[in-house]
């Protein structure tokens, strides 16, 4: 699930143009932790994944229906 998440993740940065750092710094991280969450090396919360969202400019739901869609 880590992995989905954080596939889903970079795919909604990368369309955003924004770089890992960027969301980083919104996180109060450093890049490689970000890094690894995008990976799926790291366990993910849903705090974290509420932060990461607003950085986005998107819904929470956005990136956890991925897990949804994988699962069916």
């Amino acid at each position: 699930m880590n992995a989905i998440l954080g596939a889903r993740i970079k795919s909604l940065r990368e369309s955003k143009g924004l770089t890992q750092e960027q969301i980083a710094e919104k996180m109060d991280c450093t890049r490689q932790k970000y890094a690894r969450l995008e990976k799926g090396l790291l366990d993910i919360s849903y705090s974290s994944i509420s932060i990461i969202a607003q950085a986005l400019g998107v819904e929470v739901e956005q990136i956890t229906s991925a897990v949804n869609t994988s699962i069916k």
